[in-house]
């Protein structure tokens, strides 16, 4: 088992590599990076924002849209983050207390907050690690591959309705917590959970329901 914060590990030897694994790319896990070092190195970039450092770990094919979708969550998480500390200081913590998105911060594969590295096999030029988010289940399997001369984070790109719906999510969190500040009242927050939020979680859920994928933009193991 791995630990999924252990970002200065030196490089791996195949764990648990299944026997797949070729000659050349059982070279790149010895004298570069593994999967599950790749695995690791991302979630601490996400955690840093560093969506510079993110980038080229990802195939590029699921890049563009990775980062897209990383910065919509965050803008989300952000924004709620901000909005229950408003809420407490406003509203007292019974209000704060009442809506919290900060599950998000772990519903996202290898760019989770905290994640636990289980296991990683190979066959032929791909990967796959094995993860666990936080405490959650069912395991996440991360897929990989080997181009360039190292192993990049295979993505699947999220459906392309989920970044936009995100994003005005992040926006109605932020004007509800800027109508707290100007001095609305429990009943205004309330309506606007009723009337603004809940919808637009709403359309977040069914952009994801229509791209037959978990928020998360890692698939979940079998």
């Amino acid at each position: 088992m791995v630990d999924g914060s252990d970002e200065g590990a030196p490089p791996l030897p195949g764990v648990g590599d299944g026997g797949g694994n070729g000659a050349s790319h059982s070279a790149g896990v010895v004298d570069g990076l593994s999967p599950a070092q790749v695995a690791s190195r991302l979630g601490a970039y996400h955690r840093r924002r560093d969506y510079q450092r993110i980038a080229p770990l990802i195939a590029i094919d699921g890049r563009e849209a990775t980062i897209a979708f990383l910065q919509a969550v965050d803008k989300v998480v952000d924004a709620n983050a901000r909005l229950r500390q408003v809420a407490k200081q406003r509203l007292g913590r019974l209000a704060s207390d009442a809506w919290d998105l900060s599950a998000l911060k772990n519903n996202l594969g290898i760019f989770s907050d905290r994640t636990r590295l289980i296991d990683q096999t190979f066959k032929g030029t791909a990967a796959v690690v094995t993860l666990q988010e936080a405490e959650n289940v069912p395991l996440v399997r991360a897929k990989f591959k080997w181009t360039q001369g190292g192993w990049k984070y295979w993505a699947v790109a999220p459906p392309r309705a989920m970044v936009p719906a995100l994003e005005r999510l992040a926006d109605i969190l932020a004007d509800t917590t800027a109508s707290l500040q100007q001095g609305a009242g429990v009943e205004d927050y309330v309506r606007a959970f009723v009337e603004r939020v809940w919808p637009q979680m709403n359309r977040v859920m069914a952009a994801r329901v229509a791209g037959e994928q978990r928020v998360s933009i890692a698939a979940p193991a079998p």
